[in-house]
């Protein structure tokens, strides 16, 4: 796996550690979980990935929702990025503002609006293929400060933007959908079940929904073993409603 996607997969493994920590009572099992965590965390911050580190400690403020204890959690994983060396000059604004992704998510933009219904067809290689894609011209084309130079990187750092450039309004309006009924799902496991079991596990899968969004906006996140995260995530949260909506239809059986 490139670096910068690791963070998918050990964020993800991350909340899970957390949440199954604060659920068990047996010290075998916390200590395991505890380890896990400790792990996973620093092989997220250890990647350097300025998306990654944001969305763990995202996921970690939504999982304090959950458990109040959790903010030692925080604590403990802003200790290990001070610790890191290099990791403080990742997180400074001017690495921000002055990060390439931002001209490769111009330049995409510039694609999308010269293909916005169906986008420039679906492959990993057609947007770097100059017998469809003219790159070079639509570079020039941009304000000089949005410019890149040689070589100019030939696939989008942005999810949304990746589907959209490859399957135009259509596609990304698809994703979007799926992406709005998965939280529509935890929220409707919030109001049909009140108990803790469904109401921890709704919150971990929301921490990781978030904890996938947000570098998602910083690479492509839809290939590889970040899809089989993503589509682990959707089956796991699936699978929670499922129950919720069976407990819920007993319930109402048991009483009439």
């Amino acid at each position: 796996m490139q670096t910068d996607l690791i963070g998918f997969t050990t964020t993800f493994a991350s909340i899970l550690a957390l949440h199954l920590f604060n659920n068990n009572k047996t010290v075998t099992y916390k200590i395991l979980f505890f380890t896990c965590f400790l792990i996973t965390t620093a092989a997220t911050i250890l990647t350097q990935s300025r998306g990654s580190v944001i969305g763990l400690f995202s996921s970690f403020i939504i999982l304090c929702f959950a458990n109040k204890r959790n903010v030692i959690f925080i604590v403990l994983a802003a200790l290990l990025i001070f610790l890191m060396p290099g990791m403080s000059d990742r997180i400074k604004n001017e690495s921000f503002i002055k990060d390439v992704r931002i001209k490769v998510n111009r330049l995409t933009l510039e694609i999308i609006k010269d293909h916005p219904v169906t986008g420039i067809g679906f492959g990993m290689e057609i947007y770097g293929n100059k017998n469809i894609i003219d790159l070079e011209k639509l570079n020039r084309q941009l304000p000089p400060e949005y410019q890149q130079n040689d070589p100019i990187v030939v696939y989008p750092h942005n999810t949304i933007l990746d589907i959209a450039v490859r399957t135009g309004i259509i596609g990304v309006a698809l994703f979007l959908y799926i992406l709005i009924t998965s939280l529509w799902m935890l929220w409707r496991t919030l109001k049909l079940k009140k108990d803790e079991y469904f109401r921890s596990w709704a919150i971990c899968l929301f921490a990781c929904f978030v904890s996938y969004m947000i570098p998602a906006f910083f690479a492509d996140a839809t290939f590889g073993p970040v899809a089989v995260v993503f589509y682990t995530m959707l089956a796991m949260i699936t699978i929670l409603w499922n129950l919720a909506r069976q407990e819920k239809t007993k319930g109402i059986i048991s009483s009439s």
